[in-house]
């Protein structure tokens, strides 16, 4: 069985880093480590402190896109994985989490496209190929039925 790792060894050691020089990137990580703890409102004001320095971050702003993601902040998280995709257009987890973000937000065509570019980018990235065949099928649309004829007889 695998054993769990220490969150809060973790959490220590990135919290006395970032102590030690609060214009370190390792936000993005100790904001992480609170994220897998459940701690998402902590990980966010984390994420949003190191990004006023690093604005350009990539992985601080899959982190709070992420933690926002599991907040339930859909839109919120959605720009924030935008905002990744603008500054590494390849960035494979921004566009899985654009398409559970389009997804969960019940815009499963979009959210198709999003998971189909990240599957052309890798083809072999089985989550994404998991997540696509999860979405919903678009439905047809059924064709005009010919109105029915009432069977009324014609006035004499």
């Amino acid at each position: 069985m695998a054993q769990r790792p220490d969150r809060s060894s973790e959490i220590e050691r990135h919290a006395a880093k970032l102590e030690k020089d609060p214009q370190s990137r390792v936000f993005a990580q100790l904001a992480d480590a609170y994220r897998k703890e459940g701690l998402l409102d902590e990980a966010i004001r984390i994420c949003r402190d190191g990004l006023v320095a690093h604005p350009t971050y990539v992985s601080g702003r899959v982190v709070l896109g992420r933690a926002l993601l599991e907040q339930g902040a859909l839109e919120e998280a959605e720009g924030e994985f935008r905002r990744v995709l603008e500054l590494a257009p390849d960035n494979l987890l921004a566009l899985r989490l654009l398409g559970d973000t389009s997804a969960q937000q019940g815009r499963s065509g979009e959210a198709r496209l999003h998971y189909e570019r990240a599957l052309r980018l890798n083809p072999l990235d089985r989550e994404t190929q998991e997540r696509l065949a999860a979405l919903p099928t678009e439905a047809t649309p059924a064709p005009a039925a010919e109105p029915a004829s009432v069977g009324l007889e014609p006035e004499a």
